[in-house]
Order: C-alpha cells, then structure tokens, then sequence
C-alpha cells in the first residue's frame, strides 16, 4: 500500500500549489520585467522554490515513502521501466495521431523550454530535470491521484491525468486556436497515465518520480 499523506500536508500542499500555479507564473513575469531580470532566472527560482517547498511540506511523507522504497529497489526499477515503455509506445501512438490530424502542430511548452534552456543553459535543464519530477509528482500522483481514488477510483486517474494536462498548457491560452490547444492536452494524456500507473503498481512515489525524471532527461536532451 502507498503511504498516505496527513491532512495537515494535503492542506498545506492544496495552499502551496494554488499559489503556485496560478499566481506565481505572473509574479514571475511581472518581476522579470518590472526589475529587468532575465526570465530563465525567474522560471529557475521558480523550479527550486516549488522544489523545496514541496520537500518541506511532505517531509514526513518523503521519509515514510523512501524507507518503504529501500525495502524494494527491484520493484521501483521494474515498475519505473515498465512505465517508460508504456508512456513511450502511448506517446508515439498519440504523436502521430496528432500529426495526422494537425501535420503542422507545434508544442509550445517545448518551444517555450527550448527558448528558456537557450538563455539559462545548464540551470533550466538541471531545473526541468532535478527539480521539477518531484514537485510534481507529489502534486498530482502523492496527493491529487492517491485522495480522489480512494473514493472515485476512475475520476481519480483522469483527474490526475487531466490535471497534469491541464497545467503544461492553459498559459498558453490564446496562443494555440481551438483544436491545437485540444491536441496539447491529449499529448500530456500518457505522461499523467502512466505516472499514475507506476505510482500505483510500485506503491511508492519513487518510481514516478524516477519516471519522470528520465522522461524530462530525454526530453531535454532532444529538444536541445
């Protein structure tokens, strides 16, 4: 069984990622113009305060978790590699998919991670990869996916996933007409599945999180 976080640090977590995604991006923003800050800087900050802020609310949950992961490294890599070839077989399926419905479609999310990693370099790519996996995986598998499935075990998978979909893409609201926009949510639809899988199949955040980690890791090593 995974662990299961306190009421204190889902309350504490729903608090923090509120703010997080919805007010921080703008306070980003506004703080790289206003004080002519160079944006990767902000978007870097903004990676390693969501970073720690997420270690520091669910310490207790990281603690119980990672003693329960020790106990089982086998099935962490098993289920972490499991879950790469279920996300990638999905993914490509998606891919074309998308690209015979759209063949000029561009992700912008991408396009926004290559511009960031142009300027920041090193510190967006170690930021995408180091940093950003545990953040949100305590987010939308540790907290969202475990409390909505106790009760709603579907809606909890599609929220999660729906969730996770959701974020990569409504700050580009505007940017993308209709059905690009549509087709960026169903592109984030197998990440959020199949993280959901191994946290569910493992029992343990750590082999979503090293999921992740290695999918963000070949991510950013293709796009730049």
């Amino acid at each position: 069984m995974p662990t299961t976080m306190r009421k204190s640090e889902m309350m504490f977590g729903c608090i923090y990622y509120t703010l997080s995604y919805f007010l921080f991006p703008s306070v980003v923003s506004l703080a790289s113009d206003t004080f002519s800050i160079p944006l990767w800087c902000c978007q870097f900050g903004l990676f390693l305060s969501n970073f720690l802020f997420s270690v520091g609310i669910f310490h207790r949950f990281l603690l119980q978790d990672g003693k329960l992961a020790l106990s089982k490294p086998g099935k962490i890599l098993q289920f972490t590699v499991l879950g790469l070839v279920f996300y990638y077989t999905a993914n490509l399926i998606v891919r074309y998919g998308i690209f015979l419905i759209r063949p000029e479609y561009i992700n912008l999310n991408d396009q926004r991670i290559i511009n960031l990693a142009r300027d920041g370099g090193i510190w967006i790519a170690a930021g995408t990869v180091v940093l950003v996996p545990t953040a949100e995986e305590l987010l939308f598998r540790g907290l969202l996916f475990e409390a909505v499935r106790h009760k709603k075990p579907i809606i909890g998978w599609l929220l999660s996933a729906a969730a996770f979909s959701a974020v990569h893409i409504l700050g580009y609201i505007g940017s993308y007409d209709f059905i690009s926009f549509c087709l960026a949510f169903v592109q984030y639809l197998p990440a959020g599945l199949c993280l959901a899988w191994a946290y569910r199949a493992s029992g343990t955040i750590f082999a979503p999180i090293a999921m992740h980690t290695i999918i963000n890791l070949i991510g950013v090593l293709i796009l730049l």
